[in-house]
């Protein structure tokens, strides 16, 4: 490369800013429990694309936003995709507990 460049002059380049390095990154906005539409408008003022992901038990209303992918105030690209993850409005219930049973004792003959 020194053979090519002799002769011409030097020149010096600023240091690179965080967009050049990393990219234009921008927080994802925290929409839990607005309507798809008004989260869709939030994320893409915020410069992002979106997708609706699977409805996932909530119980907040059905059809609710309850999370985005990536997490609300991380960042991310410009440009990026947002997962926006809707309310089924059936929150999941824990199983129940198993009851202890008594063991019936066999009459011998074993073995």
């Amino acid at each position: 490369m020194d053979r090519v460049s002799f002769g011409m002059p030097i020149r010096d380049f600023a240091e690179p800013g965080g967009i050049v390095q990393s990219g234009d990154m921008v927080s994802i906005p925290r929409v839990y429990g607005m309507s798809v539409g008004s989260a869709q408008a939030a994320l893409s003022s915020a410069g992002f694309q979106t997708v609706v992901g699977v409805a996932v038990s909530s119980g907040l209303q059905a059809g609710l936003v309850v999370g985005t992918q990536p997490p609300p105030q991380s960042r991310a690209l410009r440009g990026s995709t947002v997962t926006i993850y809707t309310s089924t409005g059936v929150q999941q219930q824990a199983p129940p507990s198993p009851t202890p049973t008594k063991k019936k004792r066999g009459k011998g003959g074993g073995g």
